[in-house]
């Protein structure tokens, strides 16, 4: 703009310097010898008002030597007349200027002597000689001019070194209502289309924001504030009162202004602003025609003012102003045209040896912005001294004002500066720092040939100083991100970051994959280069054919580059209206499911045409192959195919385990290492109060169990398995599953027990194991709550409810309903069976005889019992009167329905009487076992009785009759007794399974072995 102005100045003085900021008609008189333009105005054309006049005149010669200016109106009759004077007051009131022929500020001179004649018509200025060459421009500006009091115009002359007859110009003044007929900046040039009409006023100084003091030369003093301005100096006088002047932001919004009539003089027109400006508002101009005299100028703004206040620099007391490098500084005086000298501050004795440059003000400019970050001179870490030189070079001020320089730190660093993305649209980020905190920053994405990629957006740097922004690019190239610190202007750019378009990748982890028709497939892709995928399922030749997006999770453990996506093959019934509803699809951990829709919507290369089927079936999934494809950008990466199987239902064992293990296990490695361990053991007697352990081996039912959505297991089957198939949850779907527990055998004047699913939910424990088909339900036998009905009846809250009791007989029967969608046919029901009698939990210690133990340690004390092997058993030994003791052990009941402790009765006294008693939780049917012991030292016979025997036989007796003896016994008594004892154990709990056939007698020899063999199937 700066460039622009000073053509336009210089392309105006060459055509004669004709028209003023307020001015009317000139016409050109010839003089000694002519001139080649001249022009006078005024700030104010009102009639007998006291105002600035401005006369210029520029030479023909070249190097031409001038010492003084003559301004005259003397030729005009009514001039006097009408009293006009130029001056009534000194040569303090002139200023001459000499501009180059660019319109730059050339000279000012020095030692201005005044005279008049002809009753102040006529005003001689003169001054130390200077030269001008041809082109360039004299400007005389004289203060207190006093206008006529005629309303018309007044013919003046302006001419070099009047003594000599030098080159000359003439021009006309208009005032009061002559001036009515003006152009449109107010001057004495004709009217606009006349045939000497130059145009409106035009910039010679861009427009520059800047914080003052509110006082009207700026002059900082006690209980002054400030006020945000915006000051533009225009290329000649005007009077901009009648100007309209409209402010926009960077985002195009108008500021509210107020124009300054106290600050606006000459060529400079001052408006206060509402709030601070950053960088990026504009300026524009209409005058008083309505025609656009300026066109949305670049303002430019600063963020520190430096203010004259007219302490001078012999001492350190004067404040610092801190500004940061980079910024722009509004340097600010107290008097317009004011010439600034800037030195690095070293002291106070100090403040003038270390000479940097010079700066101005301006024609009739109070403000000068030093942008610090153009200039090497001005550095962090340095002070500065500003020495205010006033007007008068020969006799400057003494006024000091000191600056210091800091470092905002502000830097931006590309968090990567490779960034590849598959479809639509990427993220590039920069980290920011500053050293301030709590300011805002804009962040511009710009192209390699620096144009905005991306428009800025404004981010707030935070309490630790920094801040991540993130902004989005949806095209290859190279980029890079700029950051603004709003308040200062300073700049920071990251590196250059190369966005590249790559073509993501998906696999499926295997070609086939498998599930049974009602539970949940499992489909698993690998991505790469892409964090979503497009999977197809089906086609039209399988009536089902639908499109699902996957995206794997944007950060923790599952943003793995893989996803699963889940079928809930029993789901694929619901949709309503919406025939691509997503109830049947989900993904696992963090990974999503992004939308459900026709093929043909989410692949562009499928036609509308070609989808004949949908997502929606009318009972769960066929058993049949289904088509699988993989889609990134809508490009086919990879196919697959998805198996749903027949599914079947293959029976129900029972296994009793001890009440403390109702609820100890969630999940199916438990269940499984609990049958390792011998706590859970096939049974059909389950001891009262012992949990009677269900193993289902069930296939297609598990998308129903997840279909229910519940928090527990426990409640998803509650809401299944019902005694009848009716709806106890009341939602209105049919149910998938009915279990019934009926009391069987005879039950003579009363109808048998049967299980009140509904109210023995506390005493459910459900471990689901769809992996192998199979749903353990545990039941807590002393918590199971019936009612009393025949076949039909469902329990309603006014039946009695009632428990098992020892000595019934249970069968168990679970149903797989028509109404599931999921057995052969809509009318045939599914059905597995299995029996179980509920026994007393007894037990006896030693076979009910009395117990003998010697008086030594390990001392074995056995029994056996009813109740579930895994149970816990304490036993404890106790005598009274002589000899009192106590003794106890925790032991187990094994697998063959022992127990076992042993003791330590080695201070015990031979034949002493005890008492052995076991219990057990829940406790025994009647109470603690107990049993009557004594302790007797059973070797005291053989002591006494070898020494004679061994003296009187050794040679009567042959040698091989002691050697045939021992020889026999030992060989014999260990090898028959664990070998009898280790085949008793399996036979006892072989025998404890009737009526479930020979595979479940195979079952209960190794029931651990098939557990894990089911595991591994």
């Amino acid at each position: 703009m700066t460039d622009t102005n000073t053509k336009v100045r210089s392309l105006i003085l060459t055509a004669l310097m004709v028209v003023s900021v307020f001015g009317g008609s000139i016409a050109f008189a010839g003089a000694a010898s002519a001139a080649t333009g001249g022009s006078y105005t005024v700030a104010n054309t009102a009639t007998g008002a006291t105002t600035t006049v401005t006369a210029q005149i520029q030479s023909e010669q070249d190097a031409k030597s001038v010492s003084g200016v003559e301004l005259d109106f003397s030729g005009d009759s009514n001039f006097n007349n009408d009293a006009g004077a130029f001056s009534t007051g000194s040569s303090d009131d002139y200023t001459v200027t000499v501009y180059d022929t660019d319109g730059n500020l050339k000279t000012t001179v020095d030692g201005v002597s005044l005279s008049s004649s002809n009753n102040a018509d006529t005003v001689t200025l003169t001054f130390s000689s200077v030269t001008v060459n041809a082109g360039e421009t004299l400007e005389v500006v004289g203060t207190n001019f006093e206008n006529p009091n005629g309303d018309k115009a007044y013919s003046g002359s302006i001419q070099f070194n009047p003594s000599s007859s030098g080159e000359a110009a003439s021009d006309d003044i208009s005032f009061g209502t002559a001036a009515d007929s003006s152009d449109e900046t107010g001057s004495t040039a004709p009217s606009a289309g006349g045939p000497n009409y130059v145009g409106p006023v035009d910039v010679a100084q861009s427009p520059v924001e800047f914080t003052a003091s509110d006082d009207t030369d700026y002059t900082t003093s006690s209980g002054d504030n400030e006020e945000d301005f915006v000051e533009v100096v225009f290329d000649r006088e005007a009077d901009t009162s009648g100007y309209t002047f409209t402010v926009n932001d960077a985002d195009g919004n108008t500021v509210s202004t107020t124009y300054q009539d106290s600050l606006s003089s000459g060529q400079a027109a001052v408006l206060t602003l509402d709030e601070d400006l950053p960088s990026g508002a504009t300026l524009t101009v209409t005058d008083g025609n309505g025609d656009t005299t300026v066109d949305a100028a670049d303002i430019t703004s600063s963020s520190t003012t430096v203010e004259e206040d007219g302490d001078n620099y012999s001492g350190d007391g004067d404040t610092t102003t801190s500004s940061y490098e980079g910024e722009r500084v509004a340097v600010v005086s107290d008097e317009t045209g004011e010439s600034i000298d800037v030195y690095r501050y070293n002291s106070a004795s100090d403040v003038d040896n270390d000479y940097l440059f010079t700066r101005g003000t301006g024609t009739d400019s109070y403000v000068k912005i030093i942008d610090t970050g153009a200039r090497d001179d001005l550095t962090s870490g340095e002070d500065y001294s500003l020495q205010f030189l006033g007007t008068d070079a020969s006799s400057p001020t003494t006024d000091e004002e000191r600056l210091t320089l800091r470092n905002l730190g502000l830097s931006a660093d590309a968090v990567s500066t490779n960034v590849s993305f598959t479809d639509g649209s990427t993220t590039i980020s920069a980290d920011i720092t500053s050293n301030a905190v709590n300011r805002p920053v804009d962040v511009t994405v710009f192209n390699a040939n620096d144009e905005v990629a991306v428009p800025s957006e404004t981010f707030s740097i935070d309490a630790d100083g920094s801040i991540t922004a993130d902004l989005t690019v949806d095209k290859e190239g190279n980029y890079t991100i700029e950051v603004e610190d709003v308040d200062t202007g300073i700049t920071a750019e990251t590196d250059t970051i190369s966005v590249s378009a790559v073509s993501g990748e998906v696999m499926f982890t295997n070609n086939i994959f498998s599930q049974e028709r009602g539970d949940v497939a499992e489909v698993t892709v690998d991505l790469a280069n892409t964090d979503e995928a497009v999977v197809l399922v089906g086609s039209n030749s399988v009536n089902y054919y639908t499109a699902v997006t996957v995206a794997d999770a944007a950060s923790g453990d599952d943003a793995d580059n893989q996803v699963t996506l889940q079928l809930n093959t029993f789901r694929t019934t619901e949709g309503g209206s919406d025939v691509f509803s997503d109830a049947a699809f989900s993904a696992t951990g963090d990974d999503s499911v992004v939308s459900v829709e026709s093929p043909d919507q989410a692949i562009d290369s499928i036609s509308a045409d070609d989808v004949e089927a949908n997502g929606q079936t009318n009972s769960p999934l066929a058993a049949s192959d289904y088509n699988l494809a993989a889609y990134v950008g809508g490009e086919e990466q990879t196919v697959g195919t998805l198996i749903v199987n027949e599914r079947s239902a293959t029976g129900m064992n029972l296994w009793t385990a001890p009440a403390s293990s109702f609820d100890s296990v969630a999940a199916p490695a438990g269940v499984y290492s609990a049958i390792d361990d011998g706590a859970i053991t096939q049974s059909d007697e389950i001891a009262a109060g012992d949990t009677l352990v269900h193993q289902i081996q069930i296939e297609g039912v598990y998308g129903a169990l997840a279909a229910e959505d519940t928090e527990t297991p426990e409640q998803a089957l509650i809401n299944l398995l019902t005694e009848t198939g009716t709806d106890i949850d009341d939602d209105g779907d049919s149910t998938a599953l009915s279990l019934s527990m009926v009391q069987a055998g005879s039950s003579p004047n009363q109808d048998p027990k049967r299980l009140a699913l509904s109210e023995s939910k506390d005493a459910l424990n459900v471990v689901l194991d769809d992996a192998n088909n199979t749903v353990f339900v545990n039941v807590n036998t002393a918590d199971a709550q019936f009612f009393r009905g025949q076949e039909g009846d469902t329990y309603s809250s006014g039946d009695t409810l009632v428990s098992a009791s020892t000595g019934e007989t249970f069968d168990v029967t679970l149903t797989l309903e028509p109404e599931s969608g999921l057995t052969a046919d809509d009318t045939t029901e599914e059905s597995l069976s299995a029996t179980f009698e509920v026994v007393e939990r007894s037990g006896e210690i030693n076979n009910g005889d009395p117990v003998m133990v010697e008086p030594g340690t390990d001392q074995v004390i056995s029994g056996e019992t009813s109740i579930a092997p895994g149970t816990e058993v304490t036993m404890r030994a106790r005598a009274t009167g002589d000899n009192p003791f106590l003794v106890s052990t925790t032991t187990t009941v094994a697998q063959n329905g022992t127990f076992e402790g042993a003791f330590d009765f080695s201070e015990v006294s031979n034949n002493t009487s005890f008492t052995v008693t076991a219990s057990a939780s829940p406790q025994f049917a009647d109470g603690e076992l107990s049993a009557e012991g004594t302790v007797a030292n059973t070797t005291d016979e053989p002591e006494d009785t070898p020494t004679p025997t061994p003296t009187d036989e050794p040679e009567d007796t042959p040698t091989p009759t002691p050697t045939d003896m021992p020889t026999d016994e030992p060989t014999d008594m260990p090898t028959d007794t664990p070998t009898d004892m280790a085949t008793d154990t399996p036979s006892d709990t072989e025998g404890s399974t009737p009526g479930f056939g020979g595979a479940v007698a195979i079952v209960a020899l190794a029931g651990a072995a098939l557990i894990a063999l089911r595991r591994e199937n």
